[in-house]
């Protein structure tokens, strides 16, 4: 209880909790409990210092008499409502603002105004201040921009308000647009046309009520209450009790009456229990608004995410079945060489040709230029275009991502103001807090700067050349290697002539010798087999280094797609997780104060 020390320290000041009985302890007990829970909430959701200062003061508010707060525009005569009400010219009054901070009135010999607890408080010996404190405000005026913040800051705090209006200028425009920001706060208010003694003629006076309460019905709804009264002749009766009934007095006897019915101790409690709660359920909604307005867009932001990583293992089986199809094309370039050598072998291997058989630098050349051939640039065209198609996927599957996160991030852009219709439905309108917008946005753009850059780099002709130094660097682990590969530098190894027929042993003579002609059908089937073996080996190791530098392509582009919007998974899961805590709260303070009103309906 943070004011409790000081109205101890002042013998005219007393607290709430010294004139209530055992049964409104405990509700007021019930009530603080449920504030301090929602509190609590609000204070670990984000930076939301307002509502949870709110709050704080809403519960400060139990250790604090009766709050009645005057407010109005300058000139409307608060200060002489408020003398008047007290019984004693105890305020100064003017045509010109005399009151630029907030004053708290209290109980105790009369004094020069201290600032105490952070408000200004004037300590007054007015009867009327034992039970409850009023509340002095600066004019509301627009040219008082600080003097109405001032005001509007601490309506919030009120058990009632009486808004004081003028009856030479009605329920002016700035009135009416202060009314509205207070009006929100679920306050009781009361309408005083004060001045109504410059209206001479009834019809007038008549006309001046009905606006003011046609214009407050439409902003505080229902049946507004409204009293014409003349301040100044309620104080000249009072002064002067033997005169003062020639004043303007009906309106002030009826606004007096209605205090003392309304303002009993039982109703001052009541208003006093819902006057926090009040505040507290315009935090609650406020919350339960954001929540369902983020909700919206995190539950969209899921979506997306999700998508996105739908989309990024559709990209991996699409990608690995187009790759075999890619596959298929470079295996049938290297298998045209087991066809060519085959019909070389059948047509060169045979005793006609024996000349040419002896002649081994002939039939290296031949076999170079019949059975080789292009096909080193074929298979190395064949294995350029697989490359540059993998790279070009996944260059447009980080486009793809990026352009989704584009398209969140301009939901961010609008996600602080009304969003309207969202499920197609005319939903109603959701709003979310600008911090949780921006946080949002700033993360998105981030994350998209990242992408930018990413593709700003992205050269597809460097990452060709990167992805066939893998290629080559694998190629350089098998077994090909040890049979003897031509240049890398053209990125496919081939067998040399030289070897090939060397393995098969056409080129040894001398074996042809020893073994005579009559084995040469045998010595073509052998070496037909050996050069589908040896052909075979090429492709099963030319297929294994190709897989497996596109895996690792495949694996690293996935990856960094992945990582990319990581943090923005992340984001959402934690407001996921931090509204839906909030949320439970929220269901917990509802609950609460649905047993809470209940009761204070039964005991009225």
């Amino acid at each position: 209880m943070p004011f409790q020390s000081a109205y101890r320290a002042h013998p005219g000041r007393q607290c709430m909790d010294a004139i209530l009985d055992a049964s409104q302890q405990r509700l007021i007990d019930s009530v603080r409990s449920l504030l301090v829970a929602l509190r609590a909430a609000m204070e670990g959701w984000e930076h939301r210092p307002e509502e949870a200062g709110r709050l704080r003061e809403a519960i400060a508010g139990f250790d604090e008499l009766f709050l009645l707060v005057v407010t109005g525009e300058y000139n409307s005569g608060k200060s002489g409502l408020i003398n008047a009400l007290l019984g004693g010219r105890f305020l100064e009054q003017g045509v010109t603002p005399t009151t630029s901070q907030v004053q708290v009135l209290e109980f105790g010999p009369e004094g020069p105004a201290e600032f105490v607890d952070g408000r200004w408080r004037r300590y007054l010996p007015a009867d009327s201040l034992r039970e409850m404190h009023i509340v002095d405000t600066p004019g509301t005026n627009a040219i008082m921009r600080e003097h109405e913040a001032l005001t509007k800051d601490f309506v919030p705090r009120a058990d009632l308000v009486l808004f004081v209006t003028s009856a030479d200028r009605p329920f002016t425009e700035s009135e009416r647009a202060f009314l509205e920001m207070i009006s929100d706060w679920g306050k009781k208010i009361v309408l005083v046309v004060n001045k109504i003694d410059l209206l001479e003629v009834a019809d007038e006076r008549a006309e001046v009520i009905a606006f003011v309460k046609d214009n407050a019905a439409r902003i505080v709804g229902g049946n507004p209450t409204v009293f014409a009264v003349s301040a100044r002749d309620a104080m000249r009766a009072i002064e002067s009790p033997e005169t003062g009934a020639a004043g303007e007095l009906e309106g002030w006897n009826a606004l007096t009456q209605w205090m003392r019915e309304t303002l009993s101790a039982s109703e001052r409690f009541r208003l006093k229990v819902e006057s926090p709660l009040g505040v507290a359920e315009r935090v609650a909604r406020a919350a339960g608004d954001e929540i369902e307005g983020r909700s919206i867009v995190l539950r969209e932001d899921l979506e997306v995410i999700g998508s996105i990583r739908a989309s990024l293992d559709a990209y991996a089986v699409t990608v690995r079945s187009e790759f075999e199809t890619r596959l298929h094309a470079i295996d049938g370039k290297v298998m045209t060489l087991r066809e060519r050598g085959e019909a070389f072998l059948d047509d060169r291997l045979r005793l006609g040709n024996i000349r040419s058989l002896l002649d081994g630098d002939r039939l290296r050349e031949d076999f170079e230029a019949e059975v080789i051939g292009d096909a080193p640039k074929d298979i190395n065209a064949e294995i350029g275009r697989a490359i540059d198609w993998i790279i070009d996927r996944e260059s447009t599957q980080w486009r793809e991502v990026r352009s989704r996160l584009d398209d969140r991030t301009m939901i961010g852009l609008v996600a602080s103001a009304d969003r309207s219709g969202l499920d197609g439905a005319g939903s109603a309108a959701t709003s979310v807090d600008e911090g949780f917008a921006s946080r949002r946005r700033a993360l998105l753009e981030t994350i998209g700067r990242d992408a930018d850059t990413v593709l700003e780099s992205f050269d597809p002709r460097l990452e060709s050349r990167r992805l066939e130094r893998d290629v080559q660097e694998t190629l350089t682990r098998t077994a090909l290697m040890e049979v003897g590969a031509i240049g890398l530098g053209v990125l496919i190894p081939l067998l040399a002539t030289a070897h090939l027929l060397d393995f098969t042993g056409i080129l040894a003579g001398s074996v042809l010798a020893a073994v005579g002609f009559t084995l040469l059908p045998y010595r073509r089937r052998k070496a037909a087999a050996m050069l589908r073996d040896r052909v075979a080996a090429l492709r099963d190791e030319l297929r294994s280094a190709l897989v497996e530098s596109f895996e690792c392509e495949l694996t690293r582009a996935a990856t960094g797609m992945g990582n990319a919007i990581a943090p923005y998974e992340s984001f959402v899961e934690e407001e996921m997780t931090s509204i839906e805590a909030v949320r439970t709260a929220l269901i917990a303070f509802h609950d609460g104060t649905s047993i809470i009103r209940d009761k204070l309906t039964t005991d009225s």
